[in-house]
């Protein structure tokens, strides 16, 4: 099924509640359509972006105290391995589920349908969110704090693990809508070409197509910073999530990658209400509609078609909304719907 974002609005992932319901009765008051489980790091530790996709990692120890994991690769690893190649060699799904504890949002999601499917009566997707394997493999390191995905070893394991998580996910998430959109999350792909890393682009890419090709979802992917976009465009993702506030210049640079992306059908998730308190609190929803409409005429100056943009587009914040307070997350949410109805409304989209 062809995906049509008519400027809709959708959410990256992460909210600052402590309380699921509560998340969950603002996600379903501002994305009915397309609504998200959320990410909750603030309730615990355990919903670190990164931690939260780690079980199952051989080898994995957790500093609760010091809010800290690592890879302990001086145990003896390979009772843990047996188990893990032998689960992902069987297609052992639920082995490599996310236990409740890690994604409280979910799985009040999934109760909150049971008890109410009404709820969700006006989603036409549900989108649930996965923490790429570069940035996993960069942020997450070994005793020695060495990135674990400089090993070989747990760079395999790693991949193959958020892969089954990926699947675990989606096979969730279809309990609730059977149109589902999947967003890997890289925010460590910014580092890309900066010099600081050694990363190879095929690599990077084939990490990621190893997840999307094991699915049969919507594919999406995200990078609030600023990176080689032809590589995320490069991949079989069908979502390209972008800061659109601070970066909408950086993407447009790729103007060639762009009319592919599109042409095959791409959709664009114009990041342009900002995910940093300091900027939230200085915009408004006419200054971001500003901003927002010279991002299309710069592509539309690249040659770019604007109503295929629009037609191909959706409305999101910047990056997840996780570090804000919650009444920022609000107004964050708030100002995501409000310029999407402006939008939708103006130009006659449905």
């Amino acid at each position: 099924m062809k995906f049509i974002g008519n400027c809709k609005p959708l959410c990256i992932g992460s909210l600052p509640y402590t309380d699921p319901k509560i998340a969950w009765q603002r996600i379903l008051d501002n994305f009915p359509e397309m609504p998200f489980w959320p990410q909750l790091p603030k309730r615990s530790y355990l919903e670190n972006m990164y931690l939260q996709f780690s079980e199952h990692m051989p080898g994995r120890k957790i500093d609760m105290d010091n809010q800290r994991f690592y890879i302990d690769i001086q145990q003896d690893l390979q009772p843990e391995m047996e188990r893990f190649y032998n689960s992902y060699m069987s297609n052992d799904i639920d082995y490599f589920k996310i236990s409740r504890d890690y994604c409280e949002g979910l799985y009040a999601g999934l109760e909150l349908f049971d008890q109410d499917e009404d709820k969700f009566a006006d989603a036409e997707f549900i989108k649930g969110q996965l923490t790429g394997p570069i940035s996993f493999g960069l942020q997450v390191t070994d005793e020695a704090k060495k990135p674990i995905l400089y090993d070989e070893m747990l760079h395999d394991i790693l991949v193959k693990n958020l892969q089954r998580k990926a699947q675990w996910q989606e096979r969730m998430l279809g309990k609730i809508n059977q149109n589902i959109i999947l967003s890997i999350d890289e925010p460590y792909l910014s580092s890309v070409g900066s010099g600081i890393l050694n990363l190879d682009r095929n690599q990077v890419i084939e990490d990621l197509e190893t997840i999307f090709q094991s699915l049969n979802c919507v594919r999406a992917t995200h990078c609030c910073g600023n990176t080689d976009w032809s590589l995320l465009m490069a991949t079989s993702a069908e979502i390209l999530l972008f800061d659109a506030y601070n970066y909408t210049k950086n993407v447009a640079l790729f103007a060639q990658d762009l009319e592919e992306f599109l042409a095959r059908g791409g959709c664009l998730g114009w990041g342009i209400v900002p995910s940093i308190g300091a900027d939230l609190d200085n915009v408004t929803m006419e200054i971001l509609v500003t901003r927002l409409e010279d991002g299309i005429k710069l592509l539309e100056s690249k040659g770019l078609d604007r109503d295929q943009i629009l037609q191909q587009s959706m409305i999101t914040p910047a990056c997840g909304l996780g570090n804000l307070s919650q009444a920022q997350a609000e107004t964050a949410m708030k100002l995501t719907r409000s310029i999407s109805e402006f939008m939708r409304e103006k130009d006659g989209l449905k």
